[in-house]
């Protein structure tokens, strides 16, 4: 049987306006209600937070400064590893925590996680926003199933490798997917956090993008081998059989075709949901291609994302990991490659390297990454390249943007 005391919020703060210092003041005052423990790490917040958790500090609070910004996913890791109790919960810095909120949650936690309700204030109000209850299967087609107000142990945490830091918006549906699809779920349907509305949160901001995204993290998810807890397994296996997206790696044997294609790369179309026909037009290329979601195609590199989330593409690039997950069965009439097309400007060729794998019968070109839309704090800091790559990437660095951590990362590989 846990106690409040078994449990640390922890709240990753990231403050670029003196209002959001208001808004994490609010959220600290809200944490600090209930009888546990409670975990602060400032991402090199623009404001000081400092002085915030000074004022109001407790021997309950530990709290750390991180020296350059890193992004959400890793700032709510390095909170979750600082906990020192068998229970985390992660609160926004922006959002609050209702009065004796963790009491009730533990009242009614079994070691499953938990999530709940929700009250919006701000500029939209409602008092009750109800979640949808757990069922297995709405972890392959509701990213927000939860929010990121779920009760779960720290050994969970670890269990799953922590919240993905390669990705920056829906981080924590995809993060809760992957919990829930190995802890199954548990929702409480009193509405226990206060979710602020206001113009500057990243459902907001991302607003335009934000369709494409709900469908490259569910392309991901659907992805994933684990299969729930079990629960509702025959209602699992019907979506399984209907849906196209979640069936489609088994439509060829993506093991015995060549990773490349002359200048084309092999990617998933991972847009819509219907069975029928439609163009999809390429993001870099601009060129329109016939797609049925869920099929493999020969596509521009440039079109292509490597799953990561760093190009805005629907095209998801197979690689290597997803193969060796594909089963084999008789290859179908699902390709219907398009005529092949000019190489993006913005993918520059390079020179072919023989690869040595039992997924691919051909030399393949060695791909380059497009780096100039990542940010070093987060994507290319975290990126290794192949002496070739790392030439190339220099010379269009010096040429463009010409970031000083940038080059100096890509020197050590050149």
């Amino acid at each position: 049987m846990y106690s409040e005391d078994d449990v640390t919020i922890i709240i990753p703060a990231h403050c670029p306006t003196n209002e959001s210092v208001g808004w994490f003041e609010d959220c600290l005052e809200s944490a600090l209600q209930q009888q546990c423990w409670i975990v602060v790490v400032s991402d090199a917040s623009p404001k000081p937070i400092y002085q915030v958790v000074k004022d109001l500090w407790e021997p309950r609070i530990t709290f750390q400064e991180l020296p350059e910004h890193r992004g959400v996913s890793y700032t709510r890791n390095k909170a979750a590893s600082l906990a020192s109790t068998d229970l985390i919960l992660p609160l926004d810095c922006d959002d609050l925590i209702v009065e004796d909120a963790v009491k009730q949650l533990i009242q009614i936690y079994d070691g499953t996680p938990l999530y709940m309700d929700l009250t919006f204030f701000g500029e939209v109000e409602i008092s009750h926003y109800n979640l949808m209850d757990f069922k297995c299967e709405h972890l392959y087609t509701k990213v927000g199933l939860a929010s990121v107000n779920v009760l779960h142990k720290k050994t969970q945490w670890q269990a799953i490798g922590g919240w993905s830091e390669f990705i920056d918006f829906y981080e924590d549906g995809e993060y809760n997917s992957r919990l829930m699809l190995t802890y199954c779920g548990q929702r409480c349907s009193v509405p226990l956090i206060k979710y602020r509305q206001h113009a500057g949160q990243r459902t907001v901001t991302n607003k335009s993008k934000s369709a494409q995204h709900i469908q490259k993290i569910l392309a991901l998810i659907k992805e994933y081998p684990s299969m729930c807890c079990g629960k509702d397994r025959k209602a699992l296996q019907t979506l399984q059989k209907s849906d196209p997206l979640m069936r489609g790696a088994q439509m060829v044997d993506v093991t015995s075709l060549p990773g490349t294609k002359g200048d084309r790369v092999l990617a998933q179309y991972v847009g819509g949901k219907g069975k029928g026909k439609h163009y999809y037009k390429g993001v870099a290329t601009k060129y329109n291609y016939r797609v049925i979601s869920g099929e493999y195609y020969y596509v521009d590199p440039a079109d292509a994302s490597d799953g990561s989330g760093v190009v805005n593409s629907l095209f998801v690039r197979v690689n290597r990991d997803v193969a060796e997950l594909a089963s084999k069965p008789k290859v179908v009439e699902t390709l219907a490659v398009e005529p092949p097309i000019k190489l993006s400007p913005r993918v520059a060729p390079v020179e072919k390297t023989p690869v040595s794998s039992r997924f691919f019968k051909k030399e393949a070109e060695e791909a380059l990454p497009d780096i100039n839309n990542l940010r070093w704090s987060q994507e290319i800091r975290h990126m290794e390249f192949t002496p070739s790559q790392a030439k190339q990437l220099i010379k269009i660095e010096e040429a463009g943007k010409n970031r000083a951590k940038v080059l100096g990362h890509l020197k050590k590989y050149a």
